[in-house]
C-alpha cells in the first residue's frame, strides 16, 4: 500500500530554518541537506509504520513516530488511514516537541 505524504506548515518552516542554518556555512552542504531530507520524507509513502514510534507519543494523545536522518534530525509524523502527515523537523540537539493545548 502506497501512503499519501502531506507536509504540514509547521515541518516545512522548520525545513527552511535548518536549511537557512546549514546554508551559513555552506550552500551546497544546504542544498544536499534539503534535497536528502525531502528523499527522506518521500520513502514514507512506503512501510511508514517501519519507522519506530517517538518518545514524545507518551506525553501526546497521537502516536507520533520518527524517523532519523543523518543521525542528527528527527521527522516527526502520524500514519493514520493512508495518510502520513509530517509535523516536525527537528535537530535531535533540541529537546521533546510538546503538545500544544
Amino acid at each position: 500500500m502506497k501512503y499519501h505524504v502531506k507536509i504540514l506548515p509547521g515541518a516545512l518552516n522548520d525545513a527552511k530554518e535548518l536549511y537557512r542554518w546549514i546554508q551559513k556555512d555552506s550552500a551546497s552542504n544546504a542544498d544536499k541537506w534539503f534535497n536528502g531530507i525531502i528523499e527522506a520524507i518521500n520513502s514514507l509513502e512506503m512501510l511508514p509504520m517501519r519507522v519506530p514510534i517517538a518518545p514524545e507519543s507518551k506525553l501526546m494523545s497521537l502516536e507520533i513516530r520518527h524517523l532519523i536522518y543523518k543521525k542528527n534530525y528527527r521527522i516527526l509524523f502520524t500514519v493514520d488511514d493512508d495518510t502520513v502527515r509530517i509535523y516536525h523537523i527537528r535537530h535531535t540537539a533540541r529537546g521533546l516537541m510538546e503538545e500544544k493545548g
